[in-house]
């Protein structure tokens, strides 16, 4: 979809747009995402058949995501991947079209977001409690994948109002579970290392240069 609509705009405007997206390791999205769905039954993909899966299972399972990214940028949501053709156009519509974050980095990626689009928080206290308190950043602080804090996330079900409680297991990255993870999505993990150590440095010069230019 992007690809076609960057198509589009380019016969209609010569102006380039951008967007923009804040990235993060695609394992600890994708546990995070198990963990979440277990208790979100707000949420229109909420699947009871979860509720009672462990993390392995889930991983073993139809549901589990495969190159979500990938997949979502050149809209190729089912069947096999080209691994050189439909990376290469993911690495280059990300490079062309998105400024980047990055959830590890996630101060100096809004720093980023405010001085590119122009935007100035409307109250900064809310922001910094967001950028200290807001996120469920995926570590432990030991290179375990979760929680910052605990093995206990709380959850408030919106529609009755409840707090659950999901017990997270805590993964190695030299566990069965987390090696399948990185294989099933190998070419996410390829796109994120890309953004985080080549495009995210790189674009701190075009936020510097567009600084200058306005000086």
């Amino acid at each position: 979809k992007l690809f076609a609509q960057q198509q589009q705009q380019q016969q209609i405007t010569e102006e380039k747009a951008r967007l923009f997206t804040v990235l993060r390791h695609p394992i600890d999205r994708q546990i995070s995402l198990f963990y979440y769905l277990q208790t979100a039954t707000w949420e229109p993909t909420f699947n009871t058949k979860l509720q009672s899966m462990t993390l392995q299972e889930y991983v073993n399972s139809t549901w589990v995501e495969e190159n979500y990214m990938v997949r979502s940028l050149v809209n190729k949501m089912e069947g096999p991947l080209d691994e050189v053709g439909d990376f290469n156009m993911a690495k280059q519509l990300l490079h062309d079209n998105f400024l980047i974050g990055i959830l590890d980095n996630l101060e100096e990626s809004v720093k980023r977001f405010d001085a590119f689009f122009g935007w100035e928080p409307t109250d900064i206290q809310c922001q910094l409690q967001y950028l200290q308190h807001g996120v469920n950043r995926g570590t432990d602080g030991d290179g375990s994948s979760f929680p910052a804090s605990d093995t206990t996330t709380t959850n408030k079900d919106e529609n009755n109002g409840n707090q659950q409680q999901t017990q997270r297991e805590r993964l190695d990255e030299n566990s069965a579970t987390y090696q399948q993870l990185q294989e099933q999505n190998r070419l996410d993990i390829a796109l994120y290392e890309y953004a985080k150590n080549e495009l995210f440095p790189e674009q701190a010069a075009l936020i510097q240069q567009q600084q200058q230019s306005v000086q």
